[in-house]
């Protein structure tokens, strides 16, 4: 009696993946869910026949239908909230290249502005903000 609700179960799961397109990307959940639902119906059901299990479940086709229409509004869900968080990634690394950015320059610019150059030699800086080597002054 087990092997013969195996085969019952075998077959129909065949029947609901003839039904689904090839690359559904649902496909092994769909099979695997309906699986289980007539495996747990079998157990309940001593004397399920093939014709049972249809009155039960409904065809295949009807099936494939309502759960591929499922899995439909389950992606776009999904899809949604996955552009969402894409977005908020985008924004948060724009506001940190901007603050970097402003940062560089703002470093950039007190460097040049507010700290002594020394790119060549030391400089005197004189009162009136002329500047002059040092080695002119020590060679005088």
């Amino acid at each position: 009696m087990v092997s013969s609700k195996k085969i019952l179960i075998k077959n129909y799961t065949q029947e609901l993946s003839k039904h689904i397109p090839k690359n559904y990307p649902h496909k092994a959940k769909i099979l695997k869910r309906i699986k289980q639902d007539l495996q747990i119906h079998m157990q309940e059901t001593p004397s399920a026949s093939w014709a049972a299990i249809l009155e039960d479940f409904g065809s295949p086709a009807e099936i494939i239908e309502l759960f591929i229409s499922e899995y439909s509004g389950m992606e776009i869900k999904n899809n949604l909230q996955k552009k969402k968080i894409q977005e908020r990634i985008l924004v948060t690394l724009c506001i940190l290249c901007f603050f970097c950015s402003l940062g560089s320059l703002g470093y950039m610019y007190y460097q040049e502005n507010y700290q002594p150059s020394f790119k060549n030699e030391p400089q005197y800086i004189l009162e009136n903000g002329a500047t002059i080597p040092l080695k002119n002054i020590q060679n005088d």
